[in-house]
């Protein structure tokens, strides 16, 4: 029987991965094993949940990075340097000590071998001269034929599984797990078999800063936001604000956290989050916002704590999703899930610090506010929250006129106050930026990304052509259900392909459903 290492090292991956049709679809395939590798912490919680007759749970080993594993890392980011502007406004002072002196070392090793032949350098070090043993009787013990990871980013718990993998000659599939990802953290130079991701602009970024083979990038969609694209997942609007005791008469503006460090410089050493939401409600209960309530969602990283005052306040009202675990971030459950999903289609306003709601709000075609000033007063460039507007993930969004940003206390009233007049503003824009972000909104992402898994899978297993009806439904021209594909006769020669394709029927019987965002 073919065995799949999972890896999940953050509780946001059990929503995007298990809870997320990619699960239900490997699980499907009867004769696959899968072995879901999470923190030991959490492993009885997890199993509760995804427990499958095919299915096994394995811990995550916590690990220490040795002194060249760092020197490495911080090697590729200052090899990236010189493409990322992520990478040159990124850190709390603009650029750390170390990627001053590595971006320059790293220039020379350009201009002297080659930007491929660096990557393929940093491959033969990080695989030669960074030694483990971690792992290998987990390897040895259940001999896998596949592993995905999901993270393995700033030396995440699944990173040694890949290094592992690659020491064995197990193929690895990365999922990767945020728009972000690619330009702000780096990817470790191993030899990754296949790469999925959400968009073409993504794919672009794989190719450009890492020289990765396009034809091993392979786009998927956004499987948590399959969620968003389910129409029967969401209630009314009205039963929703009732459940919150909230007025259903009154637009809903929702401030949706960052992490506690959100924000954080030399200057202001706590985050200036809760201050804003405290702006935002006086504004709206003195009548300057006119008809609104307001929400604060907290991220999963956020310190509940820093938002007493506002918890204290009759007129706001703060959800606190999910519990502390033993993953970094909180653990969200399957209806924390969706109460995300329904809050994006029923807030009137969305404002956030340049978190990644502002994508989720965009899927949902919900108009979305970004404070891009310095709420305690102006700060250097490398210190003010106005540098995450000119990381490369956010710059190309807000390229497409989908967000507004707000330059002052006053813009961030003035716009608030726009979009709830009239929604409709923008929303062209919006559009247009969830077709290139969202890509697909068939609700089927998902599976798209199990398929994708499952190709690998047999490739390793048994090197075959693809097929038409499979090519058909990673570019999208499948329909939903299996059925129908635009443009090609399945007649008859594709009856096995189709029955594969529609695996995921079968696994929609097998257990949850399978969406926060959290950056």
């Amino acid at each position: 029987m073919p065995k799949l290492f999972l890896a999940i090292p953050y509780a946001v991956a059990v929503r995007d991965v298990l809870r997320s049709q990619t699960f239900d679809v490997l699980c499907a395939r009867s004769d696959l094993e899968v072995v879901v590798l999470a923190p030991e912490g959490e492993l009885a919680t997890i199993a509760r949940e995804f427990s499958r007759p095919n299915v096994r749970f394995e811990p995550l080993q916590k690990f220490s990075t040795s002194f060249v594993e760092r020197l490495l890392y911080r090697f590729v980011l200052g090899f990236l340097y010189h493409k990322s502007r992520t990478l040159q406004v990124g850190s709390v002072s603009g650029m750390s000590w170390s990627l001053q002196v590595m971006a320059p070392l790293a220039k020379v090793a350009r201009l002297v071998l080659g930007e491929r032949q660096v990557m393929k350098l940093m491959t033969f070090c990080f695989r030669h001269l960074t030694p483990t043993r971690l792992y290998k009787e987990l390897f040895a013990r259940i001999r896998p034929d596949l592993v995905v990871v999901t993270r393995v980013l700033g030396f995440s718990l699944d990173y040694p599984i890949m290094k592992r993998a690659q020491v064995e000659g197990v193929p690895v599939v990365a999922l990767v797990s945020s728009w972000d990802n690619l330009t702000s953290k780096g990817f470790f130079a191993f030899d990754v078999s296949r790469l999925v991701v959400w968009n073409e602009v993504m794919k672009e970024e794989a190719v450009d800063l890492f020289h990765y083979p396009p034809d091993r990038v392979f786009i998927s969609g956004i499987p948590r936001y399959d969620v968003f694209f389910s129409a029967d997942t969401v209630r009314s609007r009205d039963a929703f604000l009732r459940a919150l005791g909230m007025d259903p008469s009154k637009k809903l503006v929702t401030y949706a956290t960052g992490s506690k460090n959100l924000g954080l410089c030399p200057e202001d050493p706590v985050t200036p989050e809760p201050e804003i939401c405290e702006f935002l409600a006086d504004a709206i209960s003195s009548g300057v916002i006119p008809g609104a309530q307001l929400l604060v969602r907290l991220h999963p990283q956020a310190d509940p704590a820093q938002y007493a005052r506002l918890m204290s306040r009759k007129d706001v009202v703060v959800d606190v999703p999910g519990s502390a675990s033993a993953f970094v971030d909180r653990l969200f459950t399957q209806d924390d899930d969706w109460a995300f999903a329904e809050l994006m289609h029923h807030s009137s306003v969305v404002v956030n610090l340049f978190s990644t709601v502002t994508l989720d709000a965009v899927a949902c075609d919900t108009p979305v506010v970004c404070v891009n000033f310095d709420f305690r007063g102006p700060r250097p460039l490398l210190r003010s929250v106005t540098r995450y507007a000119q990381f490369d993930h956010y710059a190309k969004l807000a390229a497409t006129g989908c967000v507004g940003l707000a330059g002052s206390r006053e813009e961030l009233v003035e716009k608030v106050a726009k979009y709830l007049m009239d929604p409709s503003i923008d929303s062209r824009a919006r559009q247009q930026a969830r077709e290139r972000y969202c890509v697909f909104t068939d609700g089927s992402a998902g599976k798209r990304a199990a398929q994708l898994i499952l190709d690998a899978l047999d490739e390793t297993i048994t090197p075959h052509p693809a097929s038409p009806v499979r090519s058909a439904f990673l570019e999208g021209r499948l329909s939903p259900e299996g059925t129908t594909i635009q443009g090609l006769d399945t007649s008859s020669q594709e009856r096995d392909s189709r029955r594969r394709i529609r695996i995921g029927e079968r696994g929609e019987t097998n257990g949850d459903h399978g969406e926060p965002h959290a950056d």
